[in-house]
């Protein structure tokens, strides 16, 4: 994190004397660089999140395994119908 920090002040630095010579195309790579050390100090902070996030709600198995539930509830109406509720609770369908 230091490192990435003392570098992103570098660039800063160079993008400052770049601006000041009127060098436009180093004061552009310097501004390009800044954003990628920001981006790289968001990402190791934590403020930019790449995971991949999975939701099982349209797997195929889960869809296979809440037919299963339901079905396998069908002679307990109530108790069907409170789990199914859940499900659609736990799901984020309601």
């Amino acid at each position: 994190m230091d490192e990435v920090r003392e570098l992103h002040t570098r660039v800063l630095g160079i993008l400052v004397k770049a601006e000041e010579a009127g060098d436009l195309r180093a004061a552009t790579g310097a501004i390009r660089e800044a954003r990628s050390t920001i981006e790289l100090l968001a990402k190791l902070t934590g403020q930019i999140d790449e995971r991949p996030e999975v939701s099982i709600v349209l797997s195929p198995e889960w869809l296979t395994i809440r037919v299963a539930i339901l079905d396998a509830l069908e002679p307990f109406p109530e108790a069907r119908f409170a789990v199914g509720e859940r499900l659609l609770t736990v799901a984020g369908a309601t």
